[in-house]
């Protein structure tokens, strides 16, 4: 059937079933499905379900869930800019050493950080007092309306409190929100180094003094 005008039907409309139980109920063979384009256009939407072929698109299930998933390996894919105003939860996460995700709560941007000079400009020598670091206590908390799952961590307002700015990720309206776990490791690394540097010049002191108590036994 081809319409070029407005029609109205009365009751229900079926395509490829008799009697139809919807108001548009459509029943297609296996292997066929539901197609909606136009003329020249490369935006569809395509309803297919048959056997061997998973993909489907489904809104409003029995939960209320919207579902849209792609063919036999079940991908789905957004050449675009995918926004998210609820919640984002991923299950079946793989393992695997790779880059770390980094969120930015103003934007709702994800991120990874690199190490790579490429991408950085205006580079110079980190200067901090790097044994504040040593200063820090760990805690162990709870999260509100989880009192029996306990963890470890330090408080980012003590971070701030104690000057360690650099290694604190703040609010949009500039307050401590989190800490940047994966910089301390720098830090540390300084205060290594200033141990190690500290450790050479006593070692030089001591055999100096062991040349020196020599001497004055010989001298005896």
């Amino acid at each position: 059937m081809h319409y070029q005008r407005a029609n109205y039907f009365a009751g229900n409309v079926g395509i490829g079933i008799n009697p139809a139980e919807e108001p548009l109920h459509i029943h297609s063979a296996a292997g066929q499905g539901l197609k909606i384009a136009a003329t020249n256009k490369t935006n569809i939407i395509k309803l297919h379900v048959a056997s061997g072929d998973y993909g489907f698109l489904k809104l409003g299930g029995s939960n209320g869930d919207t579902i849209l998933r792609g063919g036999d390996n079940h991908n789905s894919i957004f050449p675009g800019n995918l926004n998210v105003g609820g919640g984002l939860y991923v299950t079946n996460v793989p393992y695997g050493d790779h880059k770390n995700a980094q969120w930015k709560s103003s934007t709702g941007q994800f991120y990874h950080d690199n190490s790579s000079a490429k991408t950085k400009e205006n580079i110079i020598s980190l200067e901090d007092d790097f044994e504040k670091i040593l200063t820090v206590e760990p805690k162990t908390y709870t999260r509100p309306n989880h009192p029996n799952r306990w963890e470890i961590g330090y408080i980012a307002e003590e971070f701030n409190e104690i000057g360690l700015n650099k290694l604190v990720y703040y609010d949009e309206q500039g307050l401590p929100e989190a800490i940047n776990y994966r910089k301390i490791s720098m830090y540390l690394v300084e205060v290594i180094k200033d141990m190690a540097h500290k450790s050479s010049n006593y070692e030089q002191r001591i055999n100096q003094l062991e040349l020196q108590l020599n001497q004055l036994v010989s001298d005896d």
